[in-house]
C-alpha cells in the first residue's frame, strides 16, 4: 500500500475499470480498503476523498464503506440541488 500511496500522490491514480466482463473482482472492496489505509496511515495525502460511481451503484458504495470501513464518515452526495444543499450545510456545519 505504501507504493501505491505515494505513486497516488503524485499521480492521482484511481482503480477502475468499466468493462463488463471484469465485473466481480473486487475493485470496489480494493478502492475503499486504499482509502482506509490512506486515512489511518498516511499524513502525506490529504482528505476528504471523493468517489464518483454511476447512480445506480450509489447504495451498493454505501453497504460496502459500512461492511468494510464504519470507521469512515461517508456521504452519499445525491439529490436534487435542495437535497444536496442540505448535505452540503450538514456536513459542514460542524468545522
Amino acid at each position: 500500500m505504501k507504493w501505491y500511496a505515494l505513486v497516488n500522490k503524485k499521480f492521482r491514480l484511481t482503480i477502475s475499470d468499466t468493462r463488463d466482463f471484469v465485473k466481480g473482482l473486487g475493485k470496489t472492496i480494493q478502492a475503499i480498503v486504499f482509502l482506509l489505509s490512506l486515512q489511518e496511515e498516511s499524513d502525506m495525502v490529504t482528505k476528504p476523498f471523493i468517489v464518483v460511481a454511476p447512480k445506480s451503484t450509489g447504495s451498493n458504495w454505501m453497504r460496502e464503506f459500512y461492511t468494510w470501513a464504519p470507521q469512515m464518515n461517508v456521504v452519499h452526495y445525491d439529490g436534487n440541488s435542495n437535497a444536496r444543499s442540505i448535505i452540503e450545510y450538514v456536513e459542514t456545519a460542524s468545522n
